[in-house]
């Protein structure tokens, strides 16, 4: 699995409460994961969802929010509605892979 890290951050500032979104390129129908969990080791709990680019975009949650909560930068939340308005899933992974670790 190639599996691109965007964004992490540890939301809880009293505990381990991380939120992600990655990029899985290996998995072409639905390359956006996002997750999160808690705690670490054997008491870890959490979980992930892969989602296509419509699948995100009109994700039961909000997946902006959540991008925020994982520490994006508002570009990359552009880029993905602009990816959207376009119907070009390829718009938003080539900006995200190819932003030179902009989002860090």
């Amino acid at each position: 699995m190639a599996l691109e890290i965007v964004c992490e951050r540890n939301y809880n500032r009293d505990g381990k409460h991380v939120y992600f979104f990655d990029i899985d390129e290996s998995n072409v129908e639905k390359p956006f994961v996002l997750g999160n969990y808690r705690g670490m080791g054997i008491g870890q709990h959490g979980g992930e969802t892969n989602l296509s680019l419509s699948g995100l975009v009109s994700w039961e949650h909000d997946w902006r929010e959540h991008l925020k909560k994982s520490g994006c930068l508002p570009w990359i939340i552009e880029a993905i509605e602009s990816a959207d308005q376009e119907n070009n899933v390829n718009l938003a992974i080539d900006k995200l892979l190819h932003a030179g670790g902009r989002w860090k």
